[in-house]
């Protein structure tokens, strides 16, 4: 279990967790057009997490970044997750105003990124 687990007490998707561990650099689509995401590797993910923790919250976890923004996985209360881009900007105005759902499941995300 890593650090930013135990902090949140919940644990990252592992089939993410797997497929992070060979992709550093992918592209995806969003507003029309393809951005580079530069994934955070497992023993960085606390302190992007720590810089972020009053707008995160305990529910949101950053996986990769595209420029000053996020690629997170959001753990539902129902135990699934998905995945979200998460604006930097529009966190400082209201957290809710951050996010914006990308793919309703690891899975689809999985999918379509491979």
């Amino acid at each position: 279990m890593y650090d930013f687990e135990r902090s949140i007490h919940r644990r990252m998707p592992h089939d993410l967790m797997e497929w992070m561990k060979t992709h550093r650099l992918y592209q995806v689509w969003i507003d029309n057009a393809y951005q580079e995401a530069i994934g955070i590797a497992p023993e960085e993910i606390m302190e992007h997490y720590e810089e972020q923790r009053d707008l995160f919250g305990y529910d949101i976890m950053p996986f990769a970044m595209i420029e000053d923004d996020y690629l997170c996985v959001r753990f539902k209360e129902n135990g699934a997750s998905d995945i979200i881009y998460w604006s930097s900007e529009r966190a400082l105005e209201s957290p809710e105003m951050a996010v914006f759902p990308l793919y309703h499941s690891i899975a689809e995300f999985l999918c379509k990124i491979s």
